[in-house]
């Protein structure tokens, strides 16, 4: 079966809000959008022919080109917004003299720096965590076309579609980014057995940790029964009943050796005391 306990700690939940220069000076929500949002990274990778290769070899492929873009589907609008999804455009005040009752938004006929957003993102909450999942393209430009559609009983939403640059200062280094989150490390030490026949008990109370195995219960006998009762990555070492010496593999356990877990975190532990019984 392919999901785990990780599974639900992994989906990517809902829409996600965009940003415009997320994590910047100036950073703000672009506004409510409807039918989610897409951020797409086109490749072209080549294939080097070489005589003799009967199919694709390994080695002998190149990334030719990289262009990533962010599809918004806008529902909130705003003056600024339409300036931002029309490359080159400027706002003014309408009517120019007077008194204003609109901003009019025109194209100036050129692209010039200050068109290019410093950063688009759409930020998506991951389903084990707060933090978020950022998906991030630089020096922005929404070069699509633009197109209102209006109708009844609807609002309008207005498709976005901003593309990554790469900085000319900074040919190397391309202009997008997935920014994935580092999950905490989880502070258990708890544990659950799988295998009853070899661990009898298992005693979780902090301060009182214990676990009752099997006459003949060997060390790997018990690490392979065990598992934390949350998923994360554990580590084991058994010691002798004096804790002078560690034992491991094929050593038979015996009352009074020690189990020690360490949790993910690698700076939790608990010591289970561990008792050998007779099965009738």
């Amino acid at each position: 079966m392919s999901i785990t306990k990780e599974t639900v700690k992994n989906l990517l939940c809902d829409a996600g809000v965009v940003y415009l220069n997320y994590g910047l000076e100036g950073e703000r929500v672009l506004g409510a959008t409807e039918g989610g949002n897409t951020f797409t990274i086109e490749r072209e990778i080549r294939e080097i022919p070489v005589d003799g290769a009967r199919g694709k070899v390994k080695g002998l492929r190149r990334i030719v080109s990289e262009n990533a873009k962010l599809t918004v589907n806008l529902k909130e609008m705003s003056a600024e917004n339409i300036r931002l999804a029309l490359a080159g455009a400027a706002v003014s005040d309408y009517p120019s003299t007077g008194e204003k009752t609109h901003d009019e938004i025109r194209s100036t006929g050129e692209i010039g720096d200050t068109d290019y957003a410093n950063n688009v993102a759409l930020v998506a909450r991951l389903s084990g965590t707060n933090r978020p999942v950022v998906c991030v393209i630089e020096n922005a430009l929404a070069d699509g076309n633009f197109e209102i559609g209006s109708r009844d009983k609807e609002e309008a939403v207005v498709p976005v579609e901003f593309s990554a640059h790469f900085d000319p200062e900074d040919m190397s280094t391309v202009p997008w980014a997935v920014r994935y989150p580092v999950m905490d490390l989880s502070d258990v030490t708890t544990i659950y057995s799988h295998k009853p026949a070899v661990v009898l008990v298992i005693d979780n109370t902090p301060g009182s940790e214990s676990v009752t195995v099997a006459v003949g219960t060997t060390c790997a006998g018990l690490l392979a029964a065990i598992r934390s009762t949350d998923g994360s990555a554990q580590t084991y070492v058994i010691k002798s009943e004096s804790g002078a010496e560690e034992k491991s593999g094929t050593d038979a356990l015996v009352t009074g050796d020690t189990l020690i877990i360490t949790a993910e975190n690698e700076t939790d532990f608990a010591v289970y005391a561990i008792t050998v019984q007779d099965v009738e």
